[in-house]
């Protein structure tokens, strides 16, 4: 029953699509995470409240408000300086994740706990509830992810790895996920076990919150556990 530590860094976030973020969070089959919130120094007293009266509420909820805005990398960072986890999810500030979902993934840890990134297939939730752009993952892929970052949504990671690797790196903003998983990859201890890449995919169809056609993650009901490659 491993700690998952979920980060997300919020900036001026509609309250509304930041309180289904959240709600999400804590509607999770899965009992043993936390929630790292980082808000980069919001104009909007509404997403700042909404921040704080949930972690009033709710002591998984651990959140802080930076002075100034520092962008998404250091946003980022500064939640992952709150978490004490062994993995970390990250989960955009209009994410939302199915109740079963960090289930799901903690199930797949129990035969495979020398794993150190999990992801999941994806697809969009509109405004009107429907599913649009589903996107189903191919196992691990080192030819795929060298010509783009299909891991992302949602995707868990070894916290002390993240770490290892220097975390999130101010400058790739936009791209720090990927930014993230190319030196994963790249890094020696991930690289081998058993003459295996230690990723595992978790294939699970998902949908996203999606307010104004961005792109985020909804995992939701479990199909398939890819093998080590």
């Amino acid at each position: 029953r491993p700690r998952i530590s979920i980060l997300t860094p919020t900036y001026n976030t509609d309250p509304e699509a930041l309180r289904s973020c959240i709600r999400s969070v804590q509607a999770q089959l899965y009992s043993n995470w936390e929630f790292c919130i980082c808000d980069d120094a919001s104009s909007s007293q509404a997403t700042r409240d909404l921040i704080a009266n949930s972690a009033q509420h709710d002591s998984r909820i651990k959140f802080i408000c930076l002075p100034s805005n520092r962008g998404v990398c250091g946003a980022t960072n500064t939640a992952l300086r709150l978490a004490s986890g062994v993995y970390v999810g990250l989960l955009d500030h209009d994410d939302e994740l199915s109740p079963d979902a960090l289930y799901e993934c903690v199930k797949l840890l129990q035969d495979h706990p020398e794993a150190d990134v999990i992801y999941s297939d994806e697809d969009k939730l509109e405004r009107d509830g429907t599913r649009s752009e589903p996107f189903f993952k191919p196992d691990w892929s080192p030819e795929l992810l060298l010509s783009g970052m299909y891991t992302c949504h949602f995707g868990l990671y070894r916290r002390e790895l993240v770490e290892t690797v220097g975390a999130f790196r101010p400058g790739f903003e936009g791209s720090q996920d990927y930014d993230l998983m190319l030196r994963f990859f790249t890094f020696p201890r991930f690289s081998t076990i058993g003459g295996n890449r230690r990723t595992l995919q978790l294939t699970i169809r998902g949908r996203s919150h999606v307010p104004l056609g961005s792109g985020c993650t909804r995992c939701e009901n479990i199909c398939s556990a890819g093998g080590l490659k």
